[in-house]
């Protein structure tokens, strides 16, 4: 099948120390994350080996650093290695001037075009997590625009919010101070002190909710909680509401709802079940 390397950049971010730098050296590791699809633009889940090689010129005429990667796993498209961790790096190979990576998936051809490498990790890093301003670490498209506010990784996230963070993931977007998105995929805060820990396309839109996980999982009421499951809804009138199910909604106050098709507490062969799988819907027993 045709692969193809989409929204690759560096990763850079400070990985790892060794005793022997001192302070203020550049760093011998740097992470890379990155984004792979097949020629339809469907993200992968498999693993690949890889190929990262640094070139002097943009041309690729002169290799200065080469190393292979065995087994990169990839998850929705996503995938994270270490350069460096297998051929250490020559600190001279990375000494401020522009170099460009050429990637290369199996035995097959290296990337079309080499992707330019403006800035050496360690160097970036002291422009903009040492300004206590703002700090912006993985790859492709990653923005930091509110006030002390944070991304730690992963592809296209944006915190824009007073001391806001987005850990990982891609596309995640949080706006409000002191929101926090983990990981995930297209995941959106647009309030105040609100959390989503991962999974794809959570919202929350009021301050203090927060979703644990899961897929399509909406909050518009304060001091919400969704820990996970699928497309459940807590609207705008369920403040102090939790919420754990599948395709349910909740829009009443200080409510705590779990709806599944079946609740079992003890394990298969003992305890209670509901409904009963024996009983007539609305009995008690």
């Amino acid at each position: 099948m045709r692969h193809t390397l989409l929204m690759l950049s560096t990763a850079l971010l400070l990985v790892a120390v060794p005793a022997s730098v001192t302070l203020g050296a550049v760093p011998p590791v740097i992470s890379y994350q990155g984004y792979l699809a097949d020629s339809l633009g469907i993200p992968l889940d498999t693993t690949l080996e890889m190929t990262f090689t640094i070139y002097e010129d943009e041309s690729g005429f002169t290799q200065l650093w080469t190393e292979t990667h065995g087994s990169v796993h990839l998850n929705d498209g996503l995938f994270f290695v270490l350069l460096g961790s297998i051929t250490p790096l020559d600190i001279g190979t990375l000494d401020g001037s522009t170099r460009y990576l050429g990637i290369q998936l199996g035995a097959g051809p290296s990337s079309d075009s080499l992707l330019p490498m403006v800035s050496v990790a360690y160097s970036f890093r002291a422009i903009t997590a040492d300004t206590a301003e703002y700090a912006v670490s993985g790859a492709g498209g990653n923005s930091a625009l509110g006030q002390s506010s944070t991304v730690g990784g992963g592809l296209k996230n944006t915190a824009d919010g007073y001391r806001s963070i987005v850990s990982g993931g891609h596309m995640n977007y949080v706006s409000g101070q002191y929101s926090t998105i983990g990981g995930g995929v297209q995941d959106t805060i647009i309030a105040k002190s609100a959390v989503v820990a991962g999974g794809n396309n959570n919202k929350v839109w009021a301050n203090r909710g927060t979703i644990g996980g899961g897929a399509s999982n909406e909050i518009s009421a304060e001091h919400a909680t969704i820990p996970g499951g699928f497309d459940n809804t807590i609207g705008p009138n369920g403040e102090y509401s939790y919420l754990f199910g599948i395709r349910s909604d909740l829009d009443e106050d200080s409510t705590f709802m779990v709806d599944m098709p079946h609740i079992r507490f003890s394990d298969t062969a003992n305890g209670y079940e509901f409904p009963h799988p024996t009983v007539r819907p609305g009995t008690l027993w």
